[in-house]
């Protein structure tokens, strides 16, 4: 029989009611559920504790209500335990402002926040002796006394009281604040003087230093100390004035004032307005106007206006009246006739055009401008004033535009350093010369020259005393032991630049605007708007010597062939055969060397028989660069924009042959030489 219990043998087991269980197990679930919640809060709690940062909050002064927001918090005492973030204090306490701040926790474990609350402003009073201080806290003015109670802010505050008439009072104030009442009184010292006022007939009102008081007569005036002017005034009577001179405390009183009748007021209005007044004879403005008249009597009155008919009627006028006056001024007109000549001109009145001359007009009896304009011509303009009733006549020959020019410049005038400027008016003409023409070189281009500006040219050339007072220590040597360095001889030895250099500091003298701009000496470019000194351009200085009145060029300054005439200009001659090497046969000028400026008669069958020395003596820097030129037509030439050297004209007291005695001859160079000088020119407009 087997020992093994028979697996399907059932066991009794003990009986337990459905609804036992079940509360069991219910019981078991909510104990879970406390256990977990218990240790989930002991969890949270740990975890705040161990992250949370210590805050120590202090507040001055300790309020009476304290609220903080933000997030979690546990306090201990004025220590808190929160997390990182930003939080929200409020707090009150009597007297003070409430206070509401936020403020963030850091990261730092232990942190400290300090705050105070400010009080709240003082209930202050002011009294203060006399009324009608002013009162100022901290320079700024709170309004005059009487004043009402206002608030100021707790603290030191500067206080100042000024009224016209007491002396300045100024002090520093504690103000408690926090809501309380405070008063302060304060009595101003006197700074002033009494005096007393009385006019016949009472009642006037008064006016101090053309303020206006509130007192009328009879009245004791309180017046700041110093010397002023009393203005009494009553309806009906003239103003009367008073000088009264007053000291702080002292007490004066003033004769009665008798006030005489008031003048009669007249407003004088007129048609045009700007009309002249005046009452017997005296000027007393213009309209519109009010004047004063003595009552009583008739006055003389007269308004007039340039081209208009003047009105002179008797007024009069009872005292204290206002009266007004309108007039009616009658328009004067004259008869104006103008001619010009040539006829055609436009005409024109205060700007407005009127008609072609010849022209009659009927202007008004005023000043007027009449201008008249024609193509072609220079402008006229003329202040005229017609005369009523007559008849008046303008008659013009008009310039032309050139002969405008001219008639504006000065024909001649001398320098600050003695050279005599004459103005050229250059024409078209010839310059170079034909090949046909014995001894032409073959940089004397035939060309048509025009020439449209004016300027001035040297009468003489520099000397040496003149160049001397620029360049103080130079000396023009000497030649084969003949000097050359005298005062009145012509300066030599000097470079293009020495040249421009000196014209430069010629402008400088007589503040013109130098035409050529120089650096170290040396002319690096030029202005051409410049009415400054400068070497004569080439077609200048050709026109000047060879122009003929028909634009052809004379060969020679003194006519068609050599010799010259005896002692017409300073060339190489027979007293100086001994040192150049050829000289003009049969001639003698008595001169070695070079002679004194203005030796010799101006060059009389010249264009410009004003100019010395443009044959002979010295030959003479020009401005232009040097180049052989084609025989285009050239219109104003200054020359080529570049080149290295300058070109050099004229004859010099070495030269004696066909080719470089006539007035055609060109040289050029850059380096001084014992026969080359200088004369000077500038443009006149």
């Amino acid at each position: 029989m087997s020992t093994e219990p028979n697996a399907s043998v059932i066991a009794p087991a003990p009986y337990q009611p459905p609804e036992q269980r079940e509360a069991q197990s219910s019981r078991l679930r909510v104990s879970t559920i406390v256990l977990l919640v218990v240790g989930a809060a002991a969890a949270a709690f740990l975890w705040f504790i161990f992250t949370a940062k210590s805050v120590r909050i202090i507040i001055e002064p300790t309020p009476d209500t304290f609220a903080l927001s933000g997030g979690f918090q546990f306090a201990l005492g004025k220590t808190w335990l929160l997390r990182e973030g930003r939080y929200r204090i409020q707090s009150t306490a009597v007297g003070y402002e409430p206070l509401d701040v936020e403020f963030d926790v850091a990261s730092d474990r232990n942190q400290l926040i300090e705050l105070a609350m400010d009080k709240l402003p003082g209930r202050v009073t002011f009294t203060v002796e006399p009324d009608g201080t002013e009162v100022f806290i901290d320079g700024t003015s709170i309004g005059n006394t009487p004043l009402p109670e206002i608030q100021i802010a707790a603290g030191e505050h500067e206080l100042l009281l000024q009224h016209p008439l007491y002396f300045e009072t100024q002090q520093i104030i504690n103000i408690d604040g926090m809501d309380t009442e405070q008063a302060f009184t304060v009595a101003l010292e006197p700074n002033y003087g009494t005096v007393a006022v009385a006019t016949e007939p009472v009642s006037a009102a008064v006016t101090l230093d053309d303020s206006t008081l509130s007192e009328a007569t009879p009245a004791v005036l309180q017046l700041p100390p110093g010397d002023h002017v009393l203005q009494f005034k009553a309806p009906g009577y003239k103003r009367r004035f008073a000088d009264v001179s007053v000291s702080i405390g002292e007490e004066q009183s003033l004769p009665t004032l008798k006030l005489s009748p008031a003048d009669g007021l007249v407003s004088i209005n007129s048609s045009p307005s700007g009309a002249g007044v005046t009452v017997g004879g005296q000027f007393r403005g213009s309209t519109p106007l009010e004047i004063e008249l003595t009552p009583g009597r008739s006055h003389q009155l007269r308004v007039f206006k340039a081209g208009f008919k003047a009105i002179e009627q008797r007024i009069e006028v009872a005292s204290g009246a206002e009266e007004s006056l309108s007039l009616r001024l009658s328009r004067l007109t004259g008869t104006v006739e103008i001619v010009s000549k040539p006829a055609g001109a436009t005409v024109l009145v205060d700007g407005q055009a009127r008609g072609t001359s010849p022209l009659t007009l009927t202007l008004p009896a005023k000043p007027h401008v009449i201008q008249l304009r024609l193509d072609g011509y220079a402008g006229f303009r003329k202040r005229l004033e017609p005369k009523a009733d007559f008849r008046q006549s303008v008659n013009v020959a008009l310039l032309t535009e050139r002969e405008a020019r001219l008639a504006a410049l000065k024909p001649s005038y001398e320098t600050s350093a003695g050279q005599a400027m004459k103005l050229m008016t250059p024409t078209t003409f010839t310059m170079g010369a034909s090949r046909r023409e014995p001894g032409r070189r073959s940089n004397e281009t035939l060309r048509s020259t025009r020439m449209t500006r004016l300027y001035y040219l040297s009468e003489h050339e520099v000397t040496n005393a003149q160049f001397r007072a620029f360049a103080t220590g130079h000396d023009s040597g000497e030649f084969e032991e003949n000097t050359l360095n005298k005062d009145d001889q012509p300066v030599v030895d000097i470079s293009w630049h020495d040249a421009a250099g000196y014209a430069n500091w010629l402008s400088k003298q007589e503040q013109r605007e130098p035409y050529y701009e120089m650096e170290f000496g040396k002319v690096t470019g030029v202005n051409p708007s410049s009415l400054g000194y400068r070497l004569p351009m080439e077609a200048e200085w050709a026109w000047a010597a060879r122009a003929q009145s028909d634009g052809s060029s004379a060969r020679f300054a003194w006519g068609p062939a050599l010799p010259p005439p005896e002692r017409f200009a300073n060339l190489a001659d027979r007293s100086a055969a001994h040192v150049v090497g050829r000289i003009v046969f049969g001639y003698n000028d008595n001169y070695v060397v070079s002679a004194p400026v203005g030796s010799f008669a101006a060059d009389a069958p010249l264009a410009n028989p004003v100019l010395h020395d443009m044959a002979g003596n010295v030959a003479e820097w020009m401005h232009d660069y040097y180049e052989i030129g084609n025989s285009d037509e050239r219109t104003d030439p200054t020359g080529p924009a570049a080149g290295e050297y300058r070109v050099i004209r004229g004859s010099s007291w070495k030269h004696g042959t066909m080719t470089d005695t006539r007035l055609s001859f060109r040289d050029y160079g850059i380096d001084g030489r014992e026969d080359i000088g200088f004369r000077l020119a500038r443009y006149a407009e």
